[in-house]
């Protein structure tokens, strides 16, 4: 399947629905992003070449083109700008539609905001996301931690490098504080509010996500960013 544009006034968005399981959902994420940045433009007077803006869990760029101003991602990989908004569509798609299956607020965090792990979390099946105090002005709230084992050294890594290891965790990180998330292998078994009550309830459970080894990867730069 070739790469999909949609236009709203002087914005481009590129996108590539290979591979996921619901284009119906990206389609619709990629209308809510130009929806998002077009109703910003009374503010800045005019678009710019260059002009950032923070939509949802990520950030996205202007490139002044020939016919419009493309929105531009960042490359996880390499840290540089790429001319679509395939990742974050489909990161907003995924945390939206859990919004909605939980009745929850849309309450993400930034890519470059942090969560807190537990060494070796990553690396087993079963976990327990939890979104509580921040344990500094860049964490998000989000703690994830093995569902068995919580006796592990403590660190803080932006929530962006789970695009390279654990990509489905990311659709969890728009819920509120006080969200409790149980997580098995890339399934969200239980979601529950600070009340103790179960929020998931049944549905469709069908994954929206890349399979892992499509996922994008991150890299050095990243490391330099933050001091790692």
């Amino acid at each position: 399947m070739e790469p999909l544009c949609k236009r709203q006034g002087a914005l481009v968005a590129w996108y590539d629905p290979q591979g996921f399981s619901r284009p119906d959902l990206l389609d619709e994420a990629v209308d809510a992003i130009l929806r998002f940045i077009a109703s910003k433009e009374r503010l800045v007077d005019d678009f710019q070449d260059g002009m950032q803006f923070r939509v949802g869990w990520s950030s996205l760029t202007l490139r002044a083109g020939e016919n419009g101003f493309v929105l531009c991602e960042p490359d996880f990989s390499t840290g540089a700008l790429v001319d679509h908004v395939t990742v974050s569509a489909q990161i907003a798609a995924m945390q939206q539609r859990l919004n909605t299956r939980t009745n929850t607020a849309y309450s993400p965090c930034h890519c470059f905001e942090t969560v807190g792990l537990f060494e070796g979390a990553l690396e087993v099946p079963d976990l327990l996301l939890v979104r509580s105090d921040r344990m500094s002005p860049v964490h998000s709230g989000w703690m994830i931690t093995p569902r068995n084992r919580r006796d592990a050294a403590l660190q803080e890594l932006p929530s962006c490098l789970l695009l390279g290891t654990r990509p489905h965790l990311l659709q969890a990180l728009s819920l509120p504080d006080g969200s409790l998330v149980t997580v098995s292998g890339e399934e969200i078994l239980a979601v529950r509010d600070v009340e103790n009550n179960d929020l998931l309830g049944d549905g469709d459970d069908e994954p929206t996500w890349l399979p892992q080894e499509e996922a994008p990867r991150t890299a050095g730069w990243l490391d330099r960013l933050f001091g790692s």
